[in-house]
């Protein structure tokens, strides 16, 4: 069995989200691990792995569908229109926070 964590899970690491999977999944892991210490199951830490992969991927679904629109927007032919489009489809949310 093997694990996966912060960058190893594909997303391309725009805005910091690279970091900040790889310290959610190390903190979700130990903890999960951790658990497993005084199981006298053997198999426990494979369930344990195996729900944290589950979690770990359901919550890099929003980050990802992010990640790939930054990634279109920087890398395209036509990034300087997609970059407007883009802040100009958040100016109003970022007005908000001010």
């Amino acid at each position: 069995m093997e694990g996966q964590a912060g960058d190893a899970h594909g997303v391309a690491p725009f805005g910091g989200e690279g970091v900040n999977a790889a310290m959610l999944d190390a903190a979700e892991l130990a903890r999960v691990l951790g658990a497993c210490v005084a199981s006298a199951d053997s198999t426990a830490w494979i369930r344990a792995v195996t729900a944290y992969e589950t979690r770990m991927f359901e919550r890099v679904v929003e980050p990802a569908a992010h990640s790939a629109e930054a990634a279109a927007v920087q890398l395209s032919h036509d990034c300087v229109a997609h970059a407007l489009k883009h802040l100009r489809l958040h100016e109003a949310d970022a007005m908000l926070d001010v």
